[in-house]
């Protein structure tokens, strides 16, 4: 109870409706040509703005666009409150009419930026801490295999990661993707089952699975019944509590 109830405590990301990228219920027939990041046009209130534009000031029945497409890893920028948030920047800061974005496209692994809650979270990217008005994300795009990263409890998981452990409200999690067919890993029953893997044992505290991405073609392999089975493998042999899947490509 005490991991559902911080699931369900974490919104990062997960309802940014204060952010539209309609200034009003009007539209227009603005063109918007981004020859380069940081363009701006000027266009009347209620333009329906592209995807990587935003708001970057309003004066009287007119709005100035600017396009983020391009913008350097880093780069930090003051939007209208109100304005989108484009795919891959992240809020650093708010007050009563703007927001402070930060483009967190193209930063390492293991980067970590403080944003505000209110702050959409990147794809690849967990929350590592927060308090009441901060959060600390990290980057796990281009994690080496076999990473290790604390993260807190109900941050998405991006692909590839698995749920080793679990301490008060953070969770260890292990990057998976690259490990050699055959290996064997134990996870928590609250895990995300890897693509390509395989339930092969199961207790209440813990959940064993092998990793069947490589297997040579006619392979056998006994696994758990009940759990999902890797795409190209078929089911041979039930032994009830157990079944025999064969790689058949």
């Amino acid at each position: 109870m005490v991991i559902l109830a911080l699931l369900l405590s974490f919104s990062l990301g997960l309802n940014v409706g204060a952010f539209s990228s309609v200034a009003s219920a009007a539209t227009s027939n603005a063109t918007f040509n981004c020859s380069s990041y940081g363009v701006t046009t000027v266009v009347p209130v209620g333009t329906t703005l592209p995807a990587g534009w935003i708001i970057s000031l309003k004066n009287g029945d007119n709005i100035t666009a600017k396009c983020l497409i391009g913008g350097a890893t880093g780069e930090q920028v003051v939007a209208e409150l109100g304005s989108a948030v484009p795919s891959g920047w992240v809020v650093i800061n708010q007050t009563p009419s703007s927001i402070t974005l930060k483009n967190a496209n193209g930063a390492s692994y293991g980067v970590i930026y403080t944003v505000v809650p209110i702050s959409p979270l990147p794809a690849g990217w967990a929350m590592t801490n927060r308090t009441d008005s901060a959060v600390w994300i990290q980057n796990l795009n281009g994690a080496p295999t076999g990473a290790q990263v604390t993260v807190l409890v109900g941050t998405p998981l991006p692909n590839g990661w698995v749920i080793v452990n679990t301490i008060g409200s953070t969770m260890t999690i292990k990057y998976v993707i690259g490990i050699a067919y055959g290996e064997t890993l134990t996870i928590l029953p609250i895990s995300p089952l890897p693509t390509g893997w395989a339930v092969i044992n199961k207790t209440d505290t813990a959940v064993w699975i092998k990793n069947l991405i490589g297997a040579p073609l006619g392979t056998v392999v006994n696994v758990l019944a009940g759990f999902p089975i890797p795409a190209g493998w078929t089911v041979i042999a039930n032994l009830g509590q157990t079944v025999n899947i064969k790689y058949t490509g």
